[in-house]
């Protein structure tokens, strides 16, 4: 269903919006096993303000959307017992589509979500991925990664790299989260946040 421009309540504020769609999918069946959807969500939102975004981004998302399958049957209950019952049965989530649009950097990609024994992500994605160097310059000023390790990745990255659709420098090298550190194709990007389930 298609929303006016508004807003999104965070702890911080509200985000501005200038408009966006959400679709909810609920199979005619519970899930049985753990290859059954037991819930479809699609979200496309433009022009999506960013109150502190991180350096060398600007604080407008152009465009942001995605499409995910939650694969199993969740277990009503506590949150964390009833997430790890639903790990511990082969539940995952299936990133069908995402894209991202934000000033240089554009994103393309599926994969796959699940988690580990400490319920915390596990991922892996291919896609594409243009404007690299500022996620990079992002890190740094994060203090995720010394500047140093930043001139590295990006060698590396832009020997992976090939012209996109557009003529863009762009990297379909795989995105992957395993032991709580990000990679994309053999590079290093930092440590992913960690999930408190409460």
């Amino acid at each position: 269903m298609a929303e006016p421009a508004g807003h999104i309540r965070e702890a911080a504020g509200e985000v501005p919006i200038k408009s966006a769609e959400a679709w909810v999918t609920l199979p005619a069946k519970p899930a049985a096993k753990d290859t059954d959807p037991s819930l479809g969500l699609a979200l496309a939102m433009r022009q999506v303000g960013v109150p502190a975004p991180p350096a060398d981004f600007g604080n407008i998302i152009n465009e942001l959307a995605f499409g995910v399958t939650i694969k199993g049957s969740v277990p009503a209950g506590p949150l964390a017992p009833a997430v790890a019952a639903w790990r511990d049965a082969g539940g995952t989530i299936e990133v069908d589509s995402l894209h991202l649009q934000w000033g240089g950097l554009g994103v393309t990609a599926n994969g796959t979500l699940a988690l580990d024994q400490g319920l915390q992500p596990i991922a892996a994605f291919s896609g594409g991925i243009e404007g690299f160097g500022a996620i990079l310059n992002a890190l740094v000023a994060a203090d995720q990664m010394t500047p140093e390790q930043a001139a590295l990745v990006q060698i590396a990255l832009t020997a992976l790299a090939r012209p996109g659709p557009d003529g863009k420098p762009q990297i379909t090298a795989p995105f992957t989260i395993q032991n709580g550190k990000i990679y994309l194709g053999p590079a290093r990007l930092g440590t992913a946040p960690r999930i408190v389930w409460e």
